[in-house]
């Protein structure tokens, strides 16, 4: 099928949105986690979230300044990132657009966490490939500065 209007990127790979589906449940996906290189949806990852915590004899913290900022659940010594306002467990500490994670350049845009890689592309340009400001065109799936939409 062509899935030139309808896609999903994670992992490196393009999904059918209808076809993009929990490894564990089998559910259509509209947020995701990565967990043994695998997409999940997040009940299924809190489930295994709390077996592995449950496995390892890790204490959840009640505390909600040391809550990760993805799953809520707390931390072991030594075992989270700060970033951009919040604490997250390294494993959470995952792009939204590629799901891979992050170790490298970052940043947030419309309240999505994104590698640098992502970052740049989802705030690019279809035509000159510069940045985009607050104002641009959104147009058969690719964004575009007012100016360098035209008709060819």
């Amino acid at each position: 099928k062509d899935i030139t209007n309808n896609k999903i990127k994670a992992l490196n790979q393009f999904y059918h949105k209808p076809c993009f589906k929990c490894h564990k449940c089998s559910s259509v996906l509209t947020e995701f986690h990565v967990y043994n290189s695998n997409v999940i949806c997040k009940p299924c990852f809190m489930i295994v979230d709390k077996e592995k915590a449950k496995n390892n004899n890790n204490k959840i913290s009640g505390d909600k300044e040391e809550e990760c900022g993805v799953c809520g659940k707390g931390f072991r010594e030594g075992r989270k990132v700060k970033a951009l306002g919040k604490v997250w467990h390294k494993e959470c500490f995952a792009c939204s657009v590629c799901g891979g994670r992050i170790e490298g350049e970052f940043g947030e845009l419309n309240g999505r966490l994104m590698c640098g890689k992502d970052l740049v592309l989802e705030n690019s340009c279809a035509g000159c490939k510069g940045v985009l400001g607050e104002s641009f065109l959104g147009v058969l799936g690719r964004k575009w500065h007012k100016e360098c939409f035209v008709c060819s």
